[in-house]
């Protein structure tokens, strides 16, 4: 399967005609749909972008974007359970001195799995202590 990932700030530009990457975003997400590729994103994703949604732009606009997602052939929601949220948070740590950025899904022996690129040379790694 040939899925690319949409995360809150995605779904964010898409939703709002002022946001600066409005129009970036969606012709990406169109382009990717054209192509029969479909969208894959989480429960926690989608709860944290409806909830935004409603607090920026209005609950008739939640509503509108629920009603566009909701039940959609073309969006695959993942559920992230407790062994999932844990490999997550282990990736998590694992490039705290980097800026890791998920960039697509690969089937994996039945499960999502993350391909993840290594920005560290695109900005100056965080520092070993934390912030």
């Amino acid at each position: 399967m040939n899925a690319v990932f949409v995360d809150t700030g995605g779904w964010m530009a898409c939703a709002d005609r002022a946001d600066p990457a409005h129009v970036a975003c969606t012709a990406a997400r169109d382009a990717t749909l054209e192509a029969g590729r479909i969208l894959i994103t989480t429960d926690f994703v989608i709860d944290e972008t409806l909830t935004l949604i409603r607090f920026r732009l209005g609950l008739a606009a939640a509503n509108a974007w629920w009603q566009q997602i909701d039940g959609s052939a073309r969006l695959r929601w993942e559920r992230v359970e407790n062994d999932r949220f844990e490999r997550a948070r282990n990736l998590f740590f694992q490039y705290r001195d980097q800026e890791p950025l998920v960039h697509g899904l690969n089937e994996h022996r039945g499960d999502a799995g993350l391909e993840v690129e290594d920005r560290s040379h695109h900005r100056s790694p965080l520092p070993a202590g934390g912030i």
